[in-house]
């Protein structure tokens, strides 16, 4: 922040400060009171919500969730995570919504996180989901992991990942 302060609102990378982000406050809303669907999602902003405190693996799956997935602009989520987190710190913050949103100073030019593989991959048991979402306990964890695939008992996906995934490389190919 103190070579570049330009970054707390504009992207560091300039090719990528034309991006048509989404304002949509309907889906801002739903992602932070963690009623996407995705219950990997859904349970990281609960513990936000509840804890003023989000683990890392979780604050890249939310951040990317809400630039690639719902296409949302980086500052309104970062705006979120102010509102909540103890440890907010304004240049670090900034800094990470950056590089989840592939805007950042970073050498990977864009990167996606898939939602389900997520899950899949670091809460193979969903102990973590189950936490902060008791009502899904029952659930079998393969319908946990992947509710565009499996019939869950829980709020529907307000997005298709795999369709925002490739309109989220269309948007940073014309950007």
């Amino acid at each position: 922040m103190h070579y570049f302060p330009e970054t707390a609102m504009l992207e560091f990378q300039e090719k990528r400060r034309h991006i048509a982000w989404s304002r949509d406050e309907e889906l801002l809303h739903k992602r932070e009171m963690g009623q996407t669907g995705y219950p990997i999602v859904d349970a990281a902003m609960h513990q936000l919500r509840e804890e003023n405190w989000m683990h890392g693996r979780a604050r890249m799956i939310v951040a990317s969730f809400l630039t690639k997935d719902m296409l949302v602009d980086r500052r309104l989520g970062e705006k979120v995570f102010a509102k909540y987190l103890l440890d907010y710190d304004f240049a670090v913050n900034i800094g990470n919504r950056q590089w989840s949103a592939s805007v950042g100073a970073d050498p990977k030019p864009l990167r996606i996180f898939n939602p389900i593989l997520q899950s899949q991959k670091f809460d193979t048991q969903c102990v973590y989901i189950k936490k902060y979402l008791p009502n899904l306990s029952d659930e079998p964890l393969a319908a946990i992991h992947d509710p565009l695939t499996h019939k869950l008992h829980y709020t529907k996906p307000i997005i298709d990942h795999y369709i925002m995934s490739k309109e989220a490389r269309e948007a940073y190919k014309l950007s």
